[in-house]
């Protein structure tokens, strides 16, 4: 290679870096989990398996079920992630392990589905207990037909 063009595109590399760097552009890895994954955190003794804590806090991709908490509202701000969707009330709900509590991002909101949808953003362990066993900061939710 000629060593204008290796300068060339040092240089050009380096201001591609520059920029990213100084405009806080993150190329993060989604990691895609399952509800199976999501069962394995032992609510009874409080115990977080090691793959469960390895996605804490971490961007990831789920797909389940929304059952809303405001019926009202056709635009939700948040919402309960299921596995599958009851089909009424006689149906016990899953445990507190296998229902996610999602919240979108600020000023997001979201149109009620029924489909199944694919929910991408940060995990955690819910600090609202009584509604679940984890919890999603939403940064994009996809319908899926």
């Amino acid at each position: 290679m000629p060593k204008k063009v290796y300068i060339a595109m040092k240089f050009y590399f380096n201001i591609i870096f520059f920029f990213l760097t100084i405009t806080n552009i993150s190329f993060a890895v989604e990691t895609k989990i399952d509800w199976e994954l999501l069962s394995k955190y032992d609510l009874k003794m409080k115990t977080v398996p090691k793959e469960v804590s390895t996605v804490m806090g971490k961007d990831v991709t789920l797909k389940g079920f929304i059952v809303p908490l405001d019926y009202q509202s056709l635009n939700l701000k948040e919402f309960l992630l299921m596995p599958y969707i009851p089909s009424c009330s006689h149906v016990p709900p899953p445990a507190d392990n296998q229902i996610v509590l999602v919240t979108l991002e600020k000023s997001k909101t979201y149109k009620l589905s029924w489909y199944p949808v694919e929910v991408k953003g940060t995990l955690n362990l819910s600090k609202n207990k009584t509604l679940s066993g984890y919890s999603i900061i939403a940064k994009q939710i996809k319908e899926l037909k």
